[in-house]
């Protein structure tokens, strides 16, 4: 798929809107963007940048041919006048790569390579397989998928496919790079493993240095991978490959088989257990509640006995003067009285009688009353 050729120029600001526009020329048509917040409510402004709508182009392609041979005499951009913006076209940076997995760590190196001068067109070149295997090892993805995920990505503007492991001055004429975009760390050329593939471009004074992303790289999502090995095998064996797709043994398959049932019964376990604690709590915190409002009646039931305990105390005097003075008590005394006259009567005076009968008789209601209490 070809993409079409894209011109992009800022343009001046409205004057009644604080957003710079972006002027876009697509198939010879001028399409005017905003790329940030507006005050003009009557002009159609979009707030967010849109991504790319197109792939990346190949080197081989025609509208790639067409853009090295519009530069008729090729003069490399020096790195200070490409910082000062002293150029009559796009400052053309090359950036190349195995990229097998395509990660983050590939995506912010070329994000780097594009953002070094303010309009950089960047190519990005693709080691084809026989040179990866023989120099580096075998790739996880092949080259056509390879190449896919790098085109695909939002920075990058052409792709050149199997590209040299070791750039000299012939290729940076013929592909019309000015600069070199790479991490500074030694890589090493050719079988004897001994070198530096960018010794060239350093001495020439083209190379651009990025930083690597720390913490993540293919050979560490690699590591990753063998790491948890017994793990992502039983991840794709229940999601319908078989062993032989895995390249498992019967016995290696089987002995997975069973560590997964067995952290599934795991699983199960610790979720009863966990149920069973929650339960559990719930009823200590119940019957913890249960137990504050039993105690608190209980204390008030207690205390209601005891005043009424209290009132019978001081109203005892009042209950055993009422039985004194009642006729009952008054005709008794006459009896006694009576009696006491009597021969072989005893000798005691009548008040002496009178106040035993009296205290036998409230000491045997109080006892009742307490009783009753």
């Amino acid at each position: 798929m070809k993409r079409p050729n894209s011109k992009v120029h800022r343009t001046q600001n409205s004057p009644r809107s604080k957003a710079p526009k972006l002027q876009c020329k697509q198939n010879g048509e001028s399409i005017l963007m905003s790329t940030g917040p507006s005050n003009d409510e009557s002009s159609f402004n979009l707030n967010t940048r849109l991504a790319l709508s197109a792939a990346a182009i190949y080197s081989d392609e025609v509208p790639a041919v067409e853009m090295r041979n519009s530069i008729k005499k090729f003069k490399a951009i020096t790195f200070e006048d490409a910082k000062a913006g002293k150029y009559d076209r796009p400052v053309r940076v090359y950036a190349d790569g195995v990229f097998d997995i395509f990660h983050a760590g590939h995506a912010r190196a070329l994000m780097q390579a594009k953002m070094l001068f303010p309009h950089t067109y960047l190519i990005v070149g693709v080691s084809p397989d026989k040179e990866v295997h023989s120099f580096k090892g075998q790739t996880v993805n092949t080259e056509w998928e390879r190449y896919e995920a790098v085109r695909h990505c939002r920075y990058v503007d052409e792709v050149y496919r199997g590209c040299p492991w070791t750039i000299d001055l012939s290729f940076l004429e013929e592909m019309k790079i000015d600069f070199v975009a790479h991490d500074d760390l030694p890589y090493n050329s050719g079988s004897s493993g001994t070198g530096d593939v960018y010794k060239f471009v350093k001495d020439c004074g083209r190379f651009a240095a990025t930083q690597r992303t720390e913490g993540i790289s293919t050979s560490d999502l690699i590591s990753r991978v063998v790491k948890d090995y017994d793990h992502y095998v039983r991840r794709n064996l229940s999601r319908g490959y078989s062993r032989k797709d895995l390249n498992v043994g019967y016995l290696k398959e089987k002995e997975i088989s069973l560590r997964a049932r067995i952290q599934r019964a795991n699983a199960r376990s610790r979720s009863w257990v966990n149920l069973v604690e929650t339960r559990s709590q719930e009823m200590i915190r119940r019957w913890e509640d249960n137990a504050k409002d039993f105690v608190t009646s209980f204390l008030d039931g207690f205390h209601s006995v005891q005043a009424a305990k209290n009132i019978w105390n001081k109203s005892r005097g009042r209950f055993i003067s009422a039985r004194i003075k009642s006729p009952e008590n008054s005709s008794s005394e006459d009896e006694d009285e009576d009696s006491s006259r009597r021969p072989g009567s005893s000798s005691l005076p009548s008040s002496s009688l009178r106040e035993r009968k009296v205290s036998q008789r409230s000491n045997s209601s109080l006892s009742k009353e307490i009783k009753y209490c």
